[in-house]
């Protein structure tokens, strides 16, 4: 999650706004985990293969997948966010794709939970 309030932070948004999308955010987090995990149970959150998440049917199921939280569920739920390629490094120019801002928070609390950005936070 510090990933996800990382990007929020670099992004245009008064105090108010934060607290306000992050609030959301963490009461619905659950339910965006287990949403994505179902619509994408087999999708490598390790290393993403921006050509394949952006191909034709990939982009059908996110579009289904991003339009449940639409309508203030998640603030800007369709703005772009960079998000990094592959998990176990840190963000840069040749590790990231821009992405709607709702399947960015999926992956992210996706490799939050499944141990993907440990590598960050615990001392090795």
């Amino acid at each position: 999650q510090v990933h996800s309030l990382l990007q929020f932070l670099l992004d245009d948004n008064d105090d108010d706004d934060l607290v306000n999308a992050l609030t959301a955010y963490r009461r619905i987090d659950n339910v965006i985990y287990k949403h994505f995990r179902e619509t994408f149970p087999k999708l490598d959150i390790a290393e993403l293969d921006e050509d394949f998440i952006k191909s034709k049917e990939q982009k059908a199921l996110w579009r289904l997948f991003c339009n449940v939280y639409k309508d203030g569920v998640v603030p800007d739920y369709n703005m772009g966010s960079l998000l990094r390629v592959r998990a176990k490094e840190p963000f840069g120019q040749h590790n990231c794709m821009i992405v709607p801002r709702i399947q960015f928070f999926a992956i992210e609390i996706a490799r939050n939970r499944e141990g993907l950005n440990d590598c960050f936070t615990k001392k090795n």
